[in-house]
């Protein structure tokens, strides 16, 4: 992964941890979940054969973590 693609999931991080912190935004941190995972996703099916799967299970994983 370059660090282009590294550099594009930051303001998505940022606003699903700012979310967390303040309980009034949940529609703007449950866009930025669904944004990070597709990204992940889209990143890994274009670059790694098995990367449905494995890009699948980092998102889901990472959207439990900041749920």
């Amino acid at each position: 992964m370059s660090s282009g693609d590294k550099r594009r999931f930051i303001p998505y991080i940022l606003v699903i941890i700012t979310c967390n912190l303040l309980s009034f935004c949940l529609y703007f941190r449950l866009l930025a979940q669904t944004k990070f995972f597709f990204s992940i996703l889209h990143i890994h099916i274009n670059f790694n054969p098995i990367g449905i799967f494995i890009g699948g299970l980092l998102a889901v994983g990472i959207l439990l973590f900041f749920s």
